[in-house]
């Protein structure tokens, strides 16, 4: 009973402290003049519920409403139609409670990742603690400050390999094709994990698709459906579209800062590295290593890689990162040995768990600067991938040859 009592407790104190951040975010919403991300999504679903939704990637229109709801222009709704759908409930409320109730929503996510990854990963090993760390990520606080849905994103990736972990490559597909509202990280997840799992996880990536392309022409009309590829194309050129290559922790901003935006050059090299940044996530993904942990590292290289070569990416994206941080401290913790990799990792880790780094480069407005330890992580987890591979010894016909279970060093990387 005692203990009972004790995780009840528990449970009442985490919703009073996440309420509590809701308020200060809320009141930081009051302060800032309503310059939020939130408030094009709100003004889109009201543009549907208006009856315009066969309008909804007009410019014009977009911005009629964000005048008319939020008193200024700012960024444009520029996501598929079906993710309306979700923010309709929030806009019965005025638009300063939708926001505080969509924090809510958010902080409410958050902790479920936090106890689905402490439960599933076993890292950090207790909610609670994985909760806090994740509120003193950087980005995690910019998604909650703009009421962004990068942390709705992160939950479908760690349902995903939740579901992956545990052989279901069907839930798997269908958990990771909700993230279609950022099609910008899922495709190149998608794309690497098509090339290294089973038609089940193609099978159920694709009917979510199906049944999403179905909502969208249903909730805005065939026309309005076909007119978001052609707002796509052109939205770099809208005025306040909220494109900075400084800002964007991604290759494309960081071959933009170098190369200028309308290079050649830095089109031909962003294809050309995204090309072989998707290559290596593929062949360590098809690496086979009898080691349970090192299958953590392969999500955490198919998670950057997705980052790194994604087309467009804001500083609260990186909000995605929390996944693959967590699981190579996982494997750092399992690790014994192997210290000049142990010790690389540790400081690429610390330099993109901890806040200073993010802090400054927000400063100085040099965000893409994260390129570089994110690039250096995905380098070591890959060298590390096939060491792990190269380790694993296959058993002759006639016992020759050393057993798996008899080498020390696979005995010393188990858990």
């Amino acid at each position: 009973m005692r203990v009972r009592w004790r995780s009840r407790l528990r449970i009442v104190l985490v919703v009073l402290w996440l309420v509590a951040i809701a308020i200060f975010f809320y009141g930081r919403f009051q302060d800032a003049g309503r310059g939020k991300d939130f408030l094009h999504f709100y003004c889109a679903a009201k543009i549907v519920l208006s009856g315009l939704g066969h309008q909804l990637y007009e410019v014009p229109l977009q911005w009629q409403f964000q005048l008319r709801y939020t008193g200024r222009i700012g960024n444009f709704f520029v996501h598929p139609p079906y993710q309306i759908l979700l923010y309709i409930p929030f806009v019965a409320l005025p638009v300063g409670s939708a926001y505080f109730a969509w924090t809510i929503f958010s902080l409410t996510i958050l902790a479920a990742i936090a106890w689905l990854t402490s439960r599933r990963f076993d890292f950090p090993p207790r909610p609670s603690l994985s909760l806090a760390l994740s509120l003193s990520f950087t980005p995690v606080v910019l998604s909650l400050l703009q009421g962004q849905d990068s942390i709705l994103l992160l939950l479908c990736f760690a349902l995903a390999f939740a579901a992956l972990e545990s052989d279901k490559d069907f839930a798997a597909g269908c958990f990771l094709a909700f993230g279609l509202f950022k099609f910008q990280f899922v495709l190149p997840v998608a794309i690497t994990l098509f090339a290294t799992r089973k038609k089940a996880f193609a099978a159920g990536f694709a009917a979510v698709a199906c049944l999403l392309l179905i909502l969208s022409a249903s909730l805005v009309g065939p026309s309005s459906l076909a007119a978001y590829p052609r707002f796509l194309l052109r939205f770099d050129e809208i005025p306040f579209s909220g494109v900075y290559p400084g800002a964007m922790p991604n290759f494309r901003g960081g071959l933009e800062v170098i190369f200028g935006p309308s290079s050649p050059l830095s089109r031909v090299t962003l294809i050309f590295v995204s090309l072989l940044v998707l290559v290596i996530a593929i062949d360590g993904g098809r690496c086979r290593p009898s080691i349970r942990s090192a299958e953590r590292l392969k999500i955490s290289n198919t998670v950057i890689a997705a980052i790194l070569v994604s087309y467009q990416a804001g500083p609260h994206d990186l909000t995605l990162l929390l996944l693959p941080i967590a699981l190579t401290w996982a494997y750092l913790h399992s690790l014994t040995g192997r210290t000049g990799w142990r010790l690389g990792s540790t400081l690429i880790l610390g330099a993109l768990t901890l806040p200073p780094l993010y802090v400054y480069l927000l400063r100085v407005h040099q965000y893409v600067v994260l390129v570089l330890p994110m690039t250096a992580l995905l380098a070591m987890n890959y060298a590390e991938i096939r060491h792990l591979g190269s380790a694993v010894r296959p058993v002759d016909r006639a016992g020759e040859g050393e057993s798996l279970m008899e080498n020390p060093g696979f005995r010393s990387s188990l858990r």
